[in-house]
């Protein structure tokens, strides 16, 4: 590997451009796995405002990283019989290598993406409308499921809800295709009001047996994997929901869902604790739900107004929250231009981090915030870092204090928790890396 200094030389004047470096490096860390110096000499020379609008001009909503090949392969149900167990364990096998094979496609995708926003509101969206390989067992499926929520990340909550109850793997992962009018499951109608969008205290049990009903017979075919609507097992019956009375079927429980004030003060708090802080300004959250809603659940222009709020801004909230261990080992690989040809190592670390992507560990998804640290995981990033830095080359020379304090400024979102080590490159990129301050952004 050649030495870090000569493939990141920090060399950027702080006082000639328009946003202060220290608001542009934030902006950027909110925002994207990792900061590198082209980044930020990118976007000091904007305003804040042109930064953002900038920003959210440049999303993408594919992927540009080309999937498994099995993608495009028939579907085939993983449950399905196998007339042998040799037969048994060769399709558990190509089920194990699936599985691995889809991680490995998204990380991939998160290294190589010109839109790091897409990426970041994918994994957000991720662990809001939760699936989980362990019950959905279809990698096929769960890769269409990603795709989605990609094409809609910073596109159209709308759209999304509307396309949730439609989605295969959401299907199997809330037990929907054995909701039938002669045995109602409430698993989706429940999640769709509590996690999915309004949140708990904003129904009644009667709105969920409702929402249970009119999501009836709303399965999928077991030939093609897709969405099938089984017209014998839906309940026509008259249905009373959120204060409103008709026959209604799925779509109906997501219009009126959307026609609630609850719904986009749900999104926005989420939203809000992902960008701005772990503790809402409600005054703002309303005044920001009221700008969601009216432009018909438009996620861009929420977040053009969110991130160049003074609350974004503050230096307060500078190295508030927690990075993911998606963000950190993602980002730090982005950081340093580190682009591995096996991308293994990745998925091992994560899980042992606790957050392994197509897996969340329940319906509510990853807590994240401040239960991404304890013991164990604090521990792990640690040697996870330390074996990073021990593996890269830097040149035989004591850095000087400008050098010390451009990395400090581009990798540490606050001032160092520990005293930085500056006899050797090795050493100041170790207690950087190793220090507190590392894990905030």
């Amino acid at each position: 590997m050649k030495p870090i200094v000569a493939a990141m030389p920090l060399l950027f004047a702080m006082s000639l451009y328009a946003m202060p470096v220290e608001e542009a490096r934030h902006l950027v860390s909110r925002t994207h796995f990792g900061v590198t110096k082209p980044l930020l000499e990118q976007y000091v020379k904007m305003s804040h405002i042109e930064a953002v609008h900038y920003l959210l001009e440049n999303t993408t909503d594919t992927a540009v990283t080309p999937p498994p090949r099995w993608v495009y392969r028939r579907f085939e149900r993983p449950d399905s019989n196998s007339t042998s167990e040799e037969d048994l364990q060769k399709k558990r096998r190509i089920q194990r290598m699936m599985r691995r094979d889809l991680k490995l496609w998204w990380y991939g995708e998160m290294l190589a993406t010109t839109s790091d926003l897409t990426e970041m509101m994918t994994l957000f969206w991720h662990n809001h409308f939760v699936s989980s390989l362990d019950k959905v067992k279809s990698p096929m499926l769960m890769y269409r499921q990603n795709v989605l929520l990609r094409h809609e990340a910073v596109g159209s909550y709308k759209k999304m809800l509307y396309a949730i109850i439609r989605d295969p793997a959401m299907l199997i992962y809330l037990d929907n295709t054995t909701n039938t009018k002669h045995s109602p499951n409430e698993n989706l109608g429940r999640e769709l009001l509590e996690l999915f969008s309004m949140g708990e205290g904003s129904y009644s049990e009667d709105d969920v047996k409702n929402a249970a009903r009119a999501l009836t017979g709303y399965g999928i075919d077991r030939k093609t994997g897709s969405f099938r609507f089984k017209v014998r097992q839906h309940d026509y019956g008259v249905k009373e929901f959120l204060g409103q009375r008709g026959r209604f079927d799925g779509e109906d429980i997501v219009r009126i869902i959307l026609e609630q004030d609850e719904t986009a003060l749900f999104i926005t708090r989420k939203i809000w604790r992902y960008f701005v802080s772990d503790a809402p300004d409600e005054d703002e959250i309303r005044r920001l739900a009221a700008i969601f809603r009216s432009s018909d659940y438009r996620i861009k222009p929420l977040l053009e107004v969110m991130l160049n709020l003074e609350s974004f801004k503050n230096s307060q909230n500078y190295g508030s929250l927690i990075k993911s261990p998606v963000e950190m080992t993602v980002g730090t690989l982005k950081s340093f231009e580190i682009y591995p040809k096996k991308l293994g190592l990745l998925v091992g670390i994560n899980r042992r981090l606790q957050q392994d992507i197509f897996y969340p560990p329940n319906v509510k998804g990853w807590q994240g915030y401040k239960e991404w640290i304890n013991t164990t995981t604090l521990l792990e990033r640690r040697n996870t870092l330390e074996k990073a830095v021990l593996r890269m080359s830097f040149p035989a020379v004591v850095p000087t204090q400008n050098e010390v304090n451009r990395l400090q400024t581009l990798l540490l979102s606050t001032d160092p928790l520990t005293e930085l080590q500056t006899n050797s490159y090795q050493s100041l990129y170790l207690s950087i890396l190793l220090d507190p301050a590392y894990q905030l952004k």
